[in-house]
């Protein structure tokens, strides 16, 4: 589940990121700088997978003594 929610925020961002993408794009006449960017954004979010303790429990049980 955590992992269908961070891939649909990751897609929904970069529908987003499309009109950005585009000046950018036309702003340095190429897409070297628009993959830095992509790539950038990427490896964001992967670096957020760091953060997740699986560990935790999210709900404890509070009826165990």
């Amino acid at each position: 589940t955590v992992f269908a929610v961070n891939n649909g925020m990751a897609s929904g961002a970069m529908i987003l990121m499309s009109p950005i993408i585009g000046k950018i794009a036309d702003a340095y006449q190429g897409w070297t700088e628009v993959l830095l960017l992509v790539a950038g954004i990427f490896i964001a979010c992967a670096l957020t997978w760091l953060m997740i303790n699986a560990e935790r429990e999210l709900f404890p049980d509070e009826n165990i003594a």
